[in-house]
């Protein structure tokens, strides 16, 4: 499975588009999950919900550094207060790097 902009789009033996909510199972307790159609199972990947998926790649973005706000968009929120109150955990870890990236700033500006 590989991700692209936009849209969830799988390659390889699923390929030709966007995945759809045909790809989704019943719903089971808090969420759908994906069918084990072999979609998962040749990914190597675990039985997992699609909201879990959702949540997966919010946090891997900002683990990364992307912009809360870019973050935001792509998740759909209205406001980006909603991203950083779900998100704070993983932004949390960041002060280090802002910390150092300042005192870089700092030292260039003194030099």
């Amino acid at each position: 499975m590989v991700l692209t902009p936009g849209p969830l789009r799988i390659t390889g033996r699923h390929a030709g588009g966007a995945l759809s909510p045909r790809c989704t199972g019943k719903r089971r307790g808090s969420g759908q999950y994906l069918k084990s159609s072999g979609l998962l199972q040749g990914a190597g990947l675990p039985r997992i919900r699609v909201h879990d998926l959702r949540h997966s790649h919010a946090t891997l973005l900002l683990a990364e550094g992307i912009p809360v706000h870019v973050v935001s968009r792509r998740l759909g929120h209205a406001k980006t207060s909603i991203t950083v109150d779900t998100y704070a955990h993983v932004m949390a870890g960041q002060d280090e790097v802002v910390v150092a990236a300042f005192d870089r700033l700092l030292e260039r500006m003194l030099s």
